[in-house]
């Protein structure tokens, strides 16, 4: 089962970051830099120590606060996890995968996960296509940029589609929370390239992919008009395909606060009183060159997001693979406004999926209810950082069969039951005596 190093929040605990604390602490590292001249070194490590709290504010935050819960309706079309309904399961056709790093620069490298961008079943590629693609275009509207309105209206058109409530599995594309400084726009579309027989690809296989370093992307328009000589009789055309984002969690935010909380910066003894708080930034000062190179650490050794754990049977998936995915559908607040499954615990591929709407939903029906059967921590929202795996486990009656079943001394092999394994116990009640005959 994939790893799980973030928790959401509910909607109505959301609170974005506090950019005037940020800009004060970043402010004092600035000032304690020019004062360690004066100071022998003292003003440095003063500065480092606003530097660390401002990094491990920004950490928590991304670790903890900017994901926000969904939680699906009752009457969903699939319903694989526990009663607050976090855990979704979807089943899609993978378009593209986002590797790590990819169209991120050196600073957002912080992020390590890695992605799988899912056009939800019943595929509608096609009706897609037939609305051409318009690039994304941003416009000044005051003191904020927004979408232009050519890519508001092609961006809307095509969420309609994605969307349209008589779909199966629709209901994971739609918003479901308000607004919280986000782009008004809502839902994210991969670039696609279709041809005339009917296939399509990803544009990343047709360009390459951006690493973000700057100056060393590829040149997107030369090898797209390249692409377009050299298979004319295709007739290659772009258009945008609105997806289910699914992030396989990387470790190196939670490993850069675990090292920052496991010094006196920001814990709860922290903010018991005055004494307490001046006792814990005059060792944190004092400690700032320790706790800097273990994050430092912490960064270099992070594990970075893969299918690895959650993918079942092993292996690796790619664009044209079809699976079901399970995981927290969660809004995160990181991007300019979609919904998401972060991180995904379980990815399956599926064969022969039906193309009928009808003989899908039985289809997804019968996948959710095998998949409810694997317990899993549901990954209950909580205000604070959780552990790691310390979540409310979820509510389903045949996950706690299962984990029972787990639990008995004969399914607790390692090698094979015939090496290390037991008989089971029969626990049936004995047979009634029968009297003996009377004579």
């Amino acid at each position: 089962m994939g790893p799980q190093y973030t928790s959401c929040v509910e909607e109505k605990d959301y609170s974005g970051l506090n950019y005037a604390y940020i800009a004060l602490l970043l402010a004092v590292t600035s000032g304690g830099g020019i004062f360690a001249v004066l100071s022998a070194g003292f003003g440095g490590l003063v500065a480092l120590a606003a530097f660390l709290e401002a990094l491990r504010y920004v950490l928590n935050w991304l670790v903890h606060g900017k994901l926000i819960c969904l939680h699906r309706q009752a009457n969903a079309d699939c319903a694989c996890g526990g009663a607050p309904a976090l855990t979704v399961c979807a089943i899609g056709e993978i378009v593209d995968t986002e590797a790590v790093g990819q169209d991120k620069n050196p600073i957002e490298d912080i992020d390590d996960d890695f992605a799988i961008n899912l056009a939800l079943f019943p595929l509608q590629m096609g009706d897609f296509a037939a609305r051409g693609y318009v690039a994304p275009e941003t416009v000044l509207r005051g003191t904020k940029r927004t979408y232009s309105d050519g890519f508001r209206t092609y961006l809307q058109g095509l969420m309609a589609i994605a969307t349209l409530p008589t779909r199966v599995q629709a209901d994971l594309l739609t918003r479901r929370q308000n607004a919280h400084g986000e782009l008004a726009e809502f839902g994210y579309l991969r670039t696609m390239v279709m041809h005339s027989n009917g296939s399509y690809l990803p544009w990343t296989e047709v360009v390459g992919r951006d690493s973000g370093t700057p100056l060393a992307g590829p040149d997107e328009h030369a090898r797209w008009l390249d692409y377009v000589l050299k298979n004319a009789a295709l007739r290659p055309e772009k258009f945008s395909a609105p997806v289910l984002h699914c992030e396989f969690e990387g470790s190196r935010p939670h490993d850069m606060l675990a090292a920052l909380e496991g010094f006196p910066f920001g814990g709860s003894f922290c903010k018991k009183n005055w004494f307490t708080k001046l006792v814990c930034r005059i060792v944190s000062a004092i400690l700032a060159p320790v706790v800097l190179a273990a994050v430092a650490l912490a960064w270099a050794r992070n594990t970075e997001g893969s299918t690895d754990g959650a993918l079942v049977d092993g292996g690796t998936i790619g664009p044209k693979d079809r699976v079901i995915v399970r995981g927290a559908w969660v809004y995160d607040t990181g991007h300019q406004g979609w919904n998401e499954i972060h991180g995904v615990r379980i990815v399956q591929r599926v064969d022969a999926v039906p193309t009928d709407p009808a003989d899908f939903k039985a289809f997804l029906h019968r996948w959710c209810e095998r998949l409810a059967e694997t317990p899993m921590d549901e990954g209950a929202p909580r205000r604070g950082p959780p552990s790691v795996g310390t979540s409310r486990p979820q509510d389903v009656p045949a996950a706690a069969a299962t984990l029972a079943a787990q639990n008995e001394p004969h399914n607790l092999w390692t090698l094979h039951p015939a090496v290390d394994g037991c008989r089971p116990v029969d626990r049936s009640p004995p047979a009634p005596t029968v009297p003996p005959p009377l004579h």
